[in-house]
């Protein structure tokens, strides 16, 4: 489903303002073991759905979350393995998972 926004704002050294309309995409991102943390409050199942502007990237994203990029080991987009600078579209499913010691 294809979410609008109105902005408005004022534009420098006039006295006018100008309506911009952005369309936002809804998309889901998944975050496993302690990267949940990163969620927005009220997460539910390690699970939350954001709405972007077009052209956002994985790294976008994980950057908006706050996420330390030095955690962020496997970047998949709706199962496939993808690079931080992939352009998300509407209902994609970011999952990410942190880097994985064992011993």
């Amino acid at each position: 489903m294809e979410c609008w926004k109105i902005w408005i704002i004022p534009i420098l050294q006039l006295s006018t303002f100008h309506l911009i309309l952005f369309q936002f995409m809804n998309i889901k991102v998944k975050l496993f073991a302690n990267l949940s943390k990163y969620l927005p409050p009220g997460t539910k199942n390690r699970m939350a759905e954001l709405e972007v502007p077009p052209e956002t990237t994985a790294g976008n994203v994980l950057d908006q979350l706050a996420v330390p990029k030095e955690l962020t080991h496997l970047i998949m987009i709706n199962g496939q393995h993808e690079p931080r600078d992939r352009v998300m579209e509407e209902d994609d499913l970011l999952s990410v998972f942190p880097p994985v010691a064992g011993g």
